[in-house]
């Protein structure tokens, strides 16, 4: 009996050196040598200040902007804005709603967030106000992450953007064509970062 459990007791060590130790550090190494952008977080940075709201900041001519991965809310209208998140893009708190297609509440959130929406940008027409011709932005996510939103939606907030920064018709076809050069998913944060970009030029 002793013997037994002397010999499972070193088992347990062994293994615990392996996967609790060997394994993680090993992993760690690895990543942290040839995925050294992903193992970070995927962060995005800049040298320029400008108006955007930071995820991390540093005294340094370098700013963490945020996540290619995690979504980030943005309030201003000189910037597009992401899908709706219920848990603010708190990567801790990730999260939905759970609630049904057919829940009366799901239909008042997205009716309230269709209403802020037609508020906000009243430069855009909409021959069928039944159908929205931007779903992502009435519709938040499983995680409350997403960090991407849909070509049509960049392009029904382009007049509201356009309007904020007071840009030229050439510099307002100019960021269209800028947004339809990308796929149909469009990184929401870089999609910022490239408006400050172009209309600092």
């Amino acid at each position: 009996m002793q013997k037994k459990l002397i010999n499972s007791f070193i088992m347990l060590l062994i293994f615990t050196a392996i996967t609790g130790v060997a394994y993680p550090f090993s992993v760690y190494l690895i990543t942290h040598h040839f995925f050294p952008y992903q193992s970070h977080g995927s962060l995005v940075s800049t040298s320029t200040n400008t108006d955007m709201p930071l995820d991390t900041s540093s005294k340094n001519t370098v700013l963490i902007r945020g996540s290619m991965l995690i979504g980030q809310r943005f309030y201003s209208s000189k910037y597009f804005w992401g899908r709706p998140s219920l848990v603010n893009y708190q990567a801790q708190n990730s999260g939905g709603s759970n609630l049904s297609p057919t829940d009366t509440r799901q239909f008042s959130a997205i009716a309230q967030r269709k209403t802020l929406l037609i508020q906000n940008n009243p430069h855009t027409f909409l021959p069928d106000q039944t159908n929205f011709p931007a779903p992502d932005l009435l519709l938040a996510s499983a995680s409350g992450l997403d960090p991407q939103i849909s070509k049509e939606a960049a392009l029904y907030q382009l007049d509201r953007v356009s309007a904020a920064r007071q840009l030229l018709l050439n510099k307002k076809v100019e960021l269209r064509s800028l947004i339809l050069e990308n796929k149909s998913k469009i990184n929401l944060l870089l999609l910022n970062l490239q408006l400050d970009e172009f209309t600092s030029r």
